[in-house]
């Protein structure tokens, strides 16, 4: 042969090649021809194992070769389990490697292909070849194919005598026999299914056929034969399970004239070591917590089979810094029917560096001191991984501030997640003091009695007490100032004037007075500034001195330093102040002298208010009261003091009661009283005199003495003097009592006169008794 025995790899993939040409030369120069065997073991889309048919005859086989020559047996069985596959093409293979049952060293390499896979109405529609001609149908000799009529579910074939034959193997190498469908009018064919293998009730094939070939005779030379066979197995089928390896063999046989043979086997290992190849692998990569991609679809696609499943796993391992952080690995893993893996890894790092959301904070707001302060917030946060963000409140508190903001109020809050990502919103609470203090009382008008000095002390009461009124502030004391309506600010309009400063020297220079002249001017904040000019023979400071008005205070200030400030123990701006310390110059001031040139006061000092004595013209004075809070906010409310003069004016001296004379007695002397006013001092005394004595008898003479003071009070002192006729009369003649007989007559009465000490013209009245009348009787 012009080829040796040889073995080839492959991958499922590859091609195999055809079978190659080959030639062989004899050595007795005739020409030998070769010819060319194929076995292949791929699978089908069927495929089932094939095991030897047994029956209830004792002999059983998978071939049976009745025919053959002396020396060889009928029964061939598996070596081990052969294999029938079914294909597409509606062709079948049976492979395998039967074994002489005597000796097992003589071996036939079984291949034979079947064509047609006819189901029963096609296959019987068929007609025989040659005459007569007639339907054909399937072979039944022990009637497994009739039961249950099983003979029409089966698939039928033709063996194709091309690709089918035995070919010798160990003792039998180079030999083989051909095969083809018996009879040869295909009555019969190939036949499969439930009982068709004509030997029991198992599912099987079976098949006549005829051979020819060559086979040894006793003298071991290759000598052509022919004959028949059958065909019985069983079949054990199913889905096929992906070959990882099988061959395709091309076996060489080339016998020249006297028999001698020649083999080569060229045989292609058809293997699948190749793992799928992964398609849509992604890269490693870093994403925040909340940026967690969805696994990539990877496909994966092998040489053998194509598409192939992707398995898929994902493990995750914790960070150290935060339950949010994490390292993910994920691994998608193909594999194919022949435990060929590939697999690709991503490895995502996940961190958490973005910080939480807060809920907004409530706006800056900006309210009185009085009113309430907003509660606290609750705010809440979302954090892209972390599902319980801790929102950790905070607030501060700043007091160091200028009117009208007397407290600053921060809040904040800050929201933390597990991975230490912060955010901070904030909010600020202004507290200012723009409202005036409130009036809960207004000041009382209050009217007094003028005491005749001033009534100074009741007035200063009256101011120190405000009035009686009261008020309140929501954010602090209130100070309480005064002034009166109307009153003007004694100063003037730019005094001018010179204050000299007594200096003591530190640096043991001998004492210096120091004089600054100084004209005041009103500045924008209500100050009242003084300008010094320097007249020592050295040079300026240019000092500035400031007053406040409303707080009652002096500030001496330069470019850089406070030099010298006031005395808090003493009210009134003066010139007294004592210690003040000039940095600059090194002075300890031990004396001030202020001089004032335009003006009595020093500018700031408010009027002392004051009321007349002067009833009568309703003097009075209105003061208004200032509630003043610590930020300079004020209300005001205003009363009015006044004098009033309800006390009548005092008598004093003079005569007064009630005098008794005779009538006949001279009328005394009457001396008048002298009148004074606790307001109006001295007062003149009018007198009125009522003379009532027109009688001789009796009458009076009324003495009036009246003071009235300027504001219509009176006082009145009265005498009277009482002019009495206390003696009576006396008869001048009265007769004297007379006793008469009652036959006796009574004379007529005379006509008596009677004198008085004050009466000239007495009047003598006549009365007459008489008692003998019974109703005058005085006796019984």
């Amino acid at each position: 042969l012009s080829i040796e025995s040889e073995t080839f790899s492959l991958q499922c993939a590859d091609e195999i090649p055809e079978p190659p040409v080959v030639t062989a030369t004899d050595d007795c120069g005739n020409d030998v021809e070769v010819t060319v065997f194929q076995f292949s073991e791929a699978n089908g889309d069927v495929v089932c194992s094939a095991q030897d048919a047994i029956g209830e005859n004792p002999d059983y086989w998978a071939i049976w070769l009745p025919t053959l020559p002396d020396g060889f047996t009928d029964q061939w069985r598996f070596i081990e389990d052969g294999a029938f596959n079914e294909y597409p093409d509606d062709t079948a293979i049976l492979t395998g490697t039967v074994a002489s049952i005597f000796n097992a060293n003589r071996r036939f390499k079984v291949h034979i292909k079947l064509d047609g896979n006819y189901d029963w109405p096609t296959w019987n529609s068929f007609m025989t070849i040659g005459n007569p001609m007639t339907n054909r149908i399937y072979k039944d000799a022990l009637g497994f194919g009739a039961m249950d009529n099983n003979f029409e579910d089966w698939s039928y074939y033709v063996i194709d005598p091309s690709n089918s034959y035995l070919v010798g193997e160990g003792d039998l190498e180079g030999a083989y026999l051909e095969l083809e469908q018996a009879p040869s009018n295909l009555l019969f064919g190939a036949q499969v299914g439930l009982g068709a293998n004509d030997v029991n009730g198992n599912y099987g094939l079976s098949s006549w056929f005829t051979y020819t070939g060559f086979l040894p005779d006793t003298d071991g030379q290759l000598v052509a034969t022919s004959g028949q066979g059958d065909v019985n197995v069983d079949l054990d089928c199913g889905q096929p399970l992906y070959q990882c390896s099988y061959e395709t063999d091309y076996t060489y046989v080339a016998i020249d004239l006297c028999g001698n043979a020649s083999t080569a086997t060229l045989i292609y290992e058809v293997n699948d070591t190749i793992a799928p190849e992964l398609t849509g692998c992604p890269d490693d990569i870093t994403v925040q917590c909340d940026a967690i991609p969805d696994p990539a679809v990877v496909t994966a696609l092998d040489n053998c089979i194509g598409e192939v499943e992707v398995t898929f796993a994902e493990e995750s391992e914790e960070g150290a810094n935060c339950p949010q952080e994490m390292t993910i690995t994920r691994v998608w893993a193909a594999e194919d029917s022949c435990g060929n893996r590939n697999e690709c890894v991503q490895i995502i790092t996940v961190v958490d560096t973005t910080s939480p959301v807060l809920q907004d904070a409530p706006a800056d707001v900006t309210i009185e001191c009085g009113d309430e302060i907003p509660t606290m917030a609750d705010l809440t946060a979302t954090d892209n991984c972390d599902n319980d963000v801790e929102v950790l409140p905070a607030s501060s508190t700043n007091d160091d501030t200028q009117c009208p903001i007397i407290q600053v109020i921060t809040r904040s809050w800050t929201a933390y997640d597990d991975c230490g990502n912060t955010s901070t919103v904030s909010q600020t609470i202004t507290i200012q003091d723009t409202s005036a203090p409130e009036i809960i009382q207004e000041a009382s008008d209050l009217t007094v009695e003028c005491d005749g000095e001033g009534n100074d002390a009741e007035l200063q009461d009256w101011l120190n007490s405000y009035g009686g009124a009261l008020a309140s502030d929501l954010c602090g004391e209130v100070t309480w100032s005064s002034s009166c309506e109307d009153s003007e600010e004694p100063g003037g309009e730019n005094p001018t004037g010179q204050i000299i400063f007594d200096c003591e020297f530190i640096n043991g220079n001998p004492p210096a007075q120091v004089s600054f002249d100084a004209t005041f001017e009103t500045d924008v904040n209500g100050y009242a500034v003084y300008e010094f000019g320097y007249i020592n023979n050295s040079s300026s400071t240019g000092l500035e001195l400031e007053f406040n008005l409303d707080l009652l205070r002096w500030e001496l200030q330069t470019d850089d330093v406070v030099v010298w400030a006031s005395d808090g123990d003493n009210p009134n701006p003066s010139c007294d102040l004592a210690d003040w310390y000039d940095v600059n110059a090194a002075c300890l001031i031990t004396g001030i002298t202020c001089i004032e040139e335009d003006n009595e006061d020093l500018p700031g000092v408010d009027p002392i208010c004051e009321v007349t004595q002067a009833c009568s013209e309703g003097e009075s004075v209105t003061v208004i009261f200032t509630a003043t809070d610590e930020c300079g906010n004020s209300a005001v409310t205003s009363a009015t003091f006044s004098l009033e003069d309800t006390t009548p004016p005092i008598l004093s001296g003079g005569d007064s009661g009630t005098l008794i004379v005779q009538c006949d007695e001279e009328l005394p002397e009457v001396s008048a009283p002298t009148a004074t006013d606790l307001c109006a001092g001295d007062l003149d005394v009018e007198s009125d005199i009522d003379e009532n004595n027109d009688n001789s008898c009796a009458g009076s003479i009324v003495y009036t003495w009246t003071a009235t003071d300027n504001c219509g009070n009176t006082a009145q002192q009265v005498l009277t003097v009482l002019i009495v006729d206390s003696e009576a009369p006396t008869f001048d003649n009265c007769p004297e009592d007379e006793q008469y007989a009652c036959a006796d007559e009574v004379p007529d009465p005379i006509d008596p006169t009677a004198s008085d000490n004050c009466d000239e013209d007495v009047d003598v009245f006549f009365f007459q008794t008489d008692l003998s009348d019974p109703e005058n009787s005085v006796c019984e």
